[in-house]
């Protein structure tokens, strides 16, 4: 569960999005000036992150899980299609929305969820597993911005929609 929620963290293209959200957003054609998706980015950050102080509790692991993930799916698809037929605002909404739901419904998961399920004395070699299949996903966000980079970014939100339907179909039915 431990590898999986690493590699869900890595391949749900919230760090390509951050990395390259300045050139998504030239190439969609907004008129936004520079840095200000460092701004948006910032202030949708913080404010998850003061939701998330009420929300983690009070509605259970596995729901915030399955519920991300099928936000992550539908934010990802939306995403391609915004830049498939030129929709900039369109495209930066559903941008906000995938950081706004990283923050407030998987964030706080991703990092308590395996410290709560590997007994004490696994966790040196539970943190031993995950560590190749975070250093294999880490390797992704390079790879993506060569599409990137040639102007065609909306099939990297395609590939990333595909794994987050499918991770969903493994919170579902996997996820105690």
């Amino acid at each position: 569960m431990g590898v999986h929620l690493n590699i869900f963290r890595e391949l749900l293209g919230l760090n390509t999005l951050v990395s390259y959200a300045g050139l998504i957003i030239a190439i969609s054609h907004a008129v936004i000036a520079p840095y200000t998706n460092f701004l948006i980015s910032g202030i949708v950050v913080v404010s998850t992150i003061m939701a998330t102080l009420f929300v983690a509790d009070r509605v259970g692991r596995k729901c915030l899980l399955i519920l991300s993930s099928v936000l992550f799916t539908i934010c990802n698809f939306m995403i391609a299609l915004g830049l498939l037929i030129n929709l900039p605002y369109f495209t930066l909404g559903w941008m906000i929305i995938l950081m706004g739901t990283y923050g407030i419904a998987y964030s706080p998961v991703s990092w308590t969820y395996p410290a709560e399920i590997v007994p004490s004395q696994y966790v040196h070699s539970a943190s031993i597993a995950s560590w190749p299949a975070l250093i294999f996903t880490t390797l992704i966000p390079p790879i993506v911005s060569d599409v990137i980079s040639n102007h065609t970014p909306w099939p990297v939100f395609i590939f990333y929609g595909v794994y987050c339907l499918f991770s969903t179909i493994y919170m579902w039915f996997g996820v105690v």
